[in-house]
């Protein structure tokens, strides 16, 4: 078996000019990948776009699969900030709405970056960005976890199980259309179908 790419950086920014480093990177990393795919990208090119040197953009990024993999994580987490400011909006909304939520904001932040959610997708079995997703990913699940502990109307389900399969369920259809079917992400029908999927799971079972 082959060795998998180091994804971790090198080091983390700490300062404000270092942050702007990194976004820099990554913000090129987006239109570069979408450009010239992962196999033929270059650090080179990413690092010229983003204005430094490829010696500053390797000391915080061993190789392109970690470039790669912070690009993923960082959507990602923003997707999730994204929930998160939502549910906060939500929280005392009908649980239907609050289905909603949970099922179009993920929806929404990939069709925002559609090309390269598809790009990064595609690629993260290859180069193994699953094993850097895996933890922010379950901080998604521990918020729907709180979220769900905290209210009354889903208390015949159990948190944590509910977070799991509402997590897996809309960010594996997801997926699903990003790699097999990337114009299902614009249709209507998938905001209707992963909108109804969400709610029937969480109603109360009818006495």
């Amino acid at each position: 078996m082959s060795r998998l790419p180091r994804l971790t950086p090198r080091k983390l920014p700490q300062q404000d000019r270092s942050r702007a480093l990194v976004d820099a990177v990554l913000a090129a990393a987006k239109r570069i990948v979408v450009r010239d795919g992962i196999v033929d990208a270059k650090i080179v090119d990413i690092a010229e776009l983003a204005g430094v040197s490829p010696g500053s953009l390797y000391q915080y990024f061993p190789n392109l699969a970690s470039v790669v993999a912070s690009l993923h994580v960082s959507l990602i987490e923003d997707s999730i900030a994204d929930l998160t400011d939502n549910l906060l909006e939500f929280r005392e909304a009908p649980i239907d709405d609050v289905a909603a939520v949970i099922a179009l904001v993920p929806l929404r932040n990939v069709r925002d970056d559609v090309e390269v959610h598809r790009v990064l997708a595609l690629a993260a079995p290859r180069l193994g960005t699953e094993r850097k997703l895996s933890p922010v990913f379950e901080r998604e699940r521990t918020l729907l976890r709180s979220f769900f502990s905290s209210r009354h109307d889903v208390d015949h389900l159990d948190p944590e199980s509910a977070a799991f399969v509402v997590t897996s369920a809309v960010r594996g259809c997801i997926d699903a259309a990003l790699t097999e079917t990337p114009s299902r992400i614009g249709a209507p029908e998938l905001d209707l179908s992963l909108t109804s999927l969400v709610q029937r799971y969480l109603a109360r079972p009818k006495a």
